[in-house]
């Protein structure tokens, strides 16, 4: 007789880039921005508690809802990565000084995976690897590197 391992019930990722809190913070929560590097076709962000943030790639769109906005420091919305039709995670992004010269520590915790599938948990721990990835790629072409 085997049990299934329970699904872990959330992803970490916490990454240092270097570029300041204030583009960090407006790549996460301008749509012009978040298009270069996240969502390929579409974003709306209607960026206050209770605001919708709308996600478009090219074979899934989400919609999700913010729950706490403290700029430059903490954003955190619900969404659906699973599909509409499942139950929703939250995604908290928390960005602090990260020393040095212009560098932030992003981190990404996304909560609520034991309610999903365990694939969803998957394509969303390979999501948010390539997905940062970008951002950092996104970021670097900003300014001049030093």
């Amino acid at each position: 007789m085997s049990a299934h391992a329970p699904v872990p019930d959330e992803i970490r990722k916490e990454l240092t880039i270097h570029a300041t809190r204030q583009q960090v913070w407006a790549a996460l929560t301008e749509p012009e921005q978040l298009k270069r590097w996240f969502p390929t076709h579409d974003a709306t962000v209607e960026l206050r508690p209770g605001g919708q943030i709308y996600l478009e790639w090219e074979d899934m769109s989400t919609t999700g809802v913010f729950d706490e906005i403290d700029p430059l420091n903490r954003l955190v919305f619900r969404w659906h990565p699973a599909g509409d039709d499942h139950p929703s995670t939250s995604v908290e992004f928390t960005l602090t000084d990260a020393g040095g010269d212009d560098a932030t520590l992003l981190s990404v915790v996304e909560r609520g995976f034991a309610q999903l599938p365990p694939e969803s948990r998957e394509g969303n721990v390979e999501g948010w690897t390539s997905e940062l990835q970008e951002l950092v790629d996104y970021l670097a072409t900003l300014k001049p590197r030093h």
